[in-house]
C-alpha cells in the first residue's frame, strides 16, 4: 500500500500526497441507530394496532438508588398487569415491609396472562409483517441495525461481549 502511494506520489507531482482513510462506524453510533430503528418500529406498531392494551409505552425511568436514567419500552398490558399485582399484594394484611416485598416479587414474576398476551402480540407482529409493507421494512431495518450493533460489539470486546455465543 505504501509502495503504491509512493510510486504514485513520485510519478505525478511532488506537491501532492495521497492519503487513504479506512474507517468504520463507532459502536455508539450503531447503538443509536439500533435505538432509533426500535422506536420507529414501536411507533409504527402503535399506529397500526387499534387495541391500546397492545401498544408499546416508552417511559424515562431511573435506576434505583442511582442518577442514571434509561428509557425502557414495555407493552401497555405488561404495565397494567404488573401494577394490578403490586396493588393487590399491597392491600393484603401484614406489616408494611413484608407487603412491599411480596408486592415487588409478585409484580416482577408477572402472571400467566402476560405470557398469553405476549404470544398474541408475537402473532400480531407476524401478521402485520405479512400484510403491511411499511411495517415489514421497519422490522427489517430493526433486525439489520441490531445485527450490525451486535457484530461490532463482538468485534470490539471479543469474548467479553454480552452477545458472544457460548461454544
Amino acid at each position: 500500500m505504501e509502495s503504491f502511494a509512493n510510486e504514485k506520489y513520485t510519478s505525478t507531482d511532488n506537491n501532492i500526497e495521497i492519503i487513504e482513510v479506512e474507517g468504520k462506524k463507532p459502536l455508539s453510533l450503531l447503538r443509536e441507530e439500533y435505538k432509533a430503528a426500535r422506536l420507529a418500529l414501536f411507533e409504527n406498531f402503535n399506529d397500526l394496532v387499534e387495541e391500546s392494551d397492545m401498544h408499546y409505552i416508552c417511559e424515562r425511568k431511573r435506576l434505583p438508588n442511582s442518577r442514571i436514567f434509561y428509557k425502557p419500552c414495555q407493552n401497555a398490558f405488561d404495565i397494567r398487569i404488573r401494577d394490578e399485582l403490586f396493588k393487590s399484594e399491597m392491600h393484603k394484611p401484614g406489616d408494611l415491609m413484608s407487603r412491599l416485598n411480596r408486592a415487588q416479587s409478585s409484580s416482577d414474576m408477572g402472571a400467566l396472562e402476560i405470557d398469553r398476551l405476549e404470544e398474541k402480540k408475537s402473532k400480531l407482529i407476524a401478521k402485520l409483517a405479512e400484510e403491511n409493507e411499511i411495517f415489514k421494512k421497519a422490522l427489517i431495518e430493526l433486525i439489520k441495525a441490531k445485527y450490525n450493533y451486535e457484530q461490532e460489539h463482538i468485534s470490539q470486546y471479543g469474548s467479553f461481549s454480552r452477545f458472544e455465543e457460548e461454544k
